[in-house]
């Protein structure tokens, strides 16, 4: 990366200038495994929490919250100052434990930002995974990751408008690549500056990424971002990423049968082709959906959450319903959220064991990717061999 990373201090090597902007806290202990009542029940590590800052983007400065392993204590704290009603325990700023750690990296939908990931990614980062998310420079915007003050009521019914529109197509949506050809490019940079600190011996994160070992995920438009970068589009496709796992997706126009690395699609069963489309027989996307896991090469595995729409999928409400909890000041914490809710129940589940399998090389969580039972899904598929 030219011009590095920015975050509490400046590296003296020369290649690049790391300045890590520290802020914002995070995160509870998660999982090699399960949780009990929402909490780790034998994680191995505790989870660091940081904003990083890569300079020098075409839109600026790309923000990322990020996650980490760490062995440092955490304490419950408020979550990010934008965010009051939510909390997490985290170690801020905390000193990476020794790695090299698979890189998961996360898109996350319109209207939304990196922080979006916060529930899911302290159990992955909990489990010995890094996860990086970049608030991506979209056109339109609700929330950002170091942003100081919640949403308004105003600013959230003008984003969802925005999101309404584009799904029935009148905004421009991922086939006009002029608009969002940033979004697969910040994720390239988010790569690029990782591996180049984790090269770097004066980097706080030498050593820490595992550059053979880097998977992407991403919500609703993140799922068209992860699809692209994967070589659904050509002259996106970055072939550092060994493994993906869209959710709640859409794939516009890209051709899916390009892409070989293992896939994990995850969707809710009550989504609808249009968002928020409630009208009686309103156009379900599960056909879609299961064509586009027909599409995809073996191994493949195909995850559907009984009752869960498309705004499901913000199980924390920072975009829809974030506002009106922070109005009655109603306080909870992640762990709470990987307790109580289904959808995040099912992603903490099934991505970590399917990072397991597919970063790691760890056979032993093929058992947990063929083995969907439990009340919170209601349709699976799954071929895990290559034909």
């Amino acid at each position: 990366m030219s011009g590095g990373m920015t975050s509490g201090f400046i590296s003296r090597g020369g290649v690049a200038t790391l300045l890590f902007r520290v802020a914002l806290p995070l995160v509870a202990a998660a999982m090699s495994g399960h949780f009990v009542s929402g909490e780790p029940a034998d994680s191995p590590y505790r989870v660091g929490y940081r904003i990083l800052k890569i300079p020098q983007q075409a839109k600026g400065p790309l923000v990322v919250a990020f996650w980490y392993p760490t062995n440092e204590s955490a304490t419950l704290k408020k979550y990010v100052p934008a965010l009051p009603y939510l909390e997490g325990r985290v170690a801020l700023g905390a000193v990476p434990a020794r790695g090299p750690f698979p890189l998961v990296v996360f898109s996350h939908g319109g209207i939304g930002a990196g922080i979006c990931a916060m529930s899911w990614a302290e159990a992955l980062a909990a489990a010995g995974f890094v996860v990086a998310a970049p608030d991506h420079h979209d056109k339109v915007t609700l929330l950002r990751s170091d942003m100081e003050h919640p949403p308004t009521r105003a600013q959230t019914l003008r984003a969802l408008g925005w999101a309404i529109r584009l799904s029935r197509g009148k905004e421009k949506g991922p086939t006009a690549r002029d608009e969002y050809e940033h979004r697969p490019r910040e994720i390239r940079a988010v790569i690029d500056a990782l591996l180049e600190a984790t090269a770097d011996k004066s980097s706080p994160f030498h050593g820490l990424v595992d550059p053979d070992r880097i998977g992407l995920t991403g919500v609703s438009f993140g799922s068209w971002t992860t699809w692209a970068v994967a070589g659904g589009i050509r002259i996106y496709h970055d072939p550092r990423v060994k493994a993906i796992v869209p959710m709640a997706p859409s794939a516009g126009r890209m051709d899916l049968g390009r892409i070989r690395v293992p896939q994990m699609i995850i969707f809710g069963e009550k989504e609808t082709i249009l968002l928020l489309d409630k009208r009686p027989g309103a156009p379900m996307k599960e056909q879609r959906v299961i064509a586009y896991y027909e599409k995809a090469f073996p191994p493949k595995v195909l995850v559907g959450i009984k009752g869960a729409e498309h705004l499901d999928f913000d199980p924390d409400g920072m975009m829809t319903r974030g506002f009106l909890r922070a109005a009655a000041r109603k306080v909870r914490t992640t762990a709470e959220v990987r307790r109580n809710d289904p959808v995040t129940r099912v992603i903490v589940r099934f991505q970590t064991a399917f990072w397991r399998r597919y970063l790691r090389g760890d056979r032993r969580a093929e058992a947990q990717l063929v083995s969907p039972a439990g009340r919170d899904v209601y349709l699976f598929k799954a071929e895990l061999h290559p034909r």
